[in-house]
């Protein structure tokens, strides 16, 4: 397959995987991102758009291609069929088998060349294997869609926010005190005028 992905011609490589190696978190597509002028697509099953579009761009670019499936054996998983999709999205979610394209004729960076669109959020992802979280990770970064630098921008971010509604709940604190600190002198203002009044009616011997 290294030749293969080496060289210029347009051979295309299908790689089927019914199960995941849990002992190696790099996937056949990860190492072959190193060919840079082979089209690489990793997809699923169970993200057939994903996978349409990938396979059908794969048949059209002019060089060597490496199509790495995701179709999971459900008797592997000791499951039943109709679990099957359902396995090969859990594998996308969890980060085992994330969704890429690499297209070595788009424009740009190796980073523009590279897409990861089609992946849950990292929210939705529930593999808290570390492994696999580094490699999510370094696949972001090649992508452009996150930095090093990316988490603590991203926390200055919340920080900025939060102190700035602080501000905004401060300043909205000392307008109303200041309101209601206008309005009690005026309603002292007239407790007084009119007590004033009651006083002067009393000392003139007239009720007020």
């Amino acid at each position: 397959m290294v030749a293969v992905l080496g060289s210029d011609l347009p051979i295309k490589v299908l790689l089927l995987s019914t199960s995941l190696s849990t002992a190696e978190p790099l996937t056949a597509a990860m190492l072959a991102l190193a060919h840079r002028h082979a089209f690489v697509l990793q997809s699923s099953v169970a993200h057939r758009d994903h996978l349409a579009s990938g396979v059908l761009a794969a048949c059209r670019h002019p060089g060597p291609a490496l199509l790495h499936v995701l179709a999971p054996s459900p008797r592997a998983a000791n499951a039943t069929p109709d679990l099957t999709l359902m396995l090969a999205a859990a594998a996308v979610n969890e980060r085992s088998f994330p969704l890429l394209r690499y297209d070595p004729l788009r424009p740009g960076a190796f980073g523009q060349k590279l897409s990861l669109d089609g992946n849950p959020e990292p929210t939705e992802a529930g593999t808290t294997d570390p492994a696999r979280l580094a490699n999510w990770q370094t696949l972001q970064e090649l992508a452009g869609v996150r930095t090093p630098f990316t988490h603590d921008v991203e926390l200055r971010a919340a920080v900025a926010v939060a102190t700035a509604h602080q501000k905004e709940i401060a300043e909205l604190q000392a307008r109303h005190a200041s309101e209601l600190q206008a309005a009690r002198g005026v309603v002292e203002t007239e407790l007084l005028s009119r007590l004033q009044h009651k006083l002067t009616a009393l000392a003139g011997g007239r009720r007020p």
